[in-house]
């Protein structure tokens, strides 16, 4: 999708470069498509703990905020524990 993505924009600016000039060229963009889409996954569920990490404090911090603790401290207080546990 992302291969495809660029392609368009290069034909758009540069008909020359629309396509791979050569087999090693259009092999060399099929292994960064590749390398993209098996990546992907792993992405998102960073992305997804990354979200969770940030809203896991923000909660602690309201359950907590009489204690004078922020959203801020909380989020590095956990990610320090969270990276002494992994």
């Amino acid at each position: 999708m992302l291969a495809g993505a660029i392609a368009a924009l290069l034909s758009a600016t540069a008909p020359e470069y629309a396509q791979p000039a050569t087999r090693r060229d259009q092999r060399k963009l099929g292994l960064a498509q590749s390398s993209i889409d098996n990546a992907r996954p792993h992405m998102e569920t960073i992305l997804a703990a990354a979200w969770l990490h940030g809203r896991a404090a923000e909660r602690y911090a309201d359950i907590h905020g009489a204690a004078g603790l922020s959203a801020e401290s909380i989020s590095k207080w956990m990610a320090r524990s969270w990276s002494e546990t992994t």
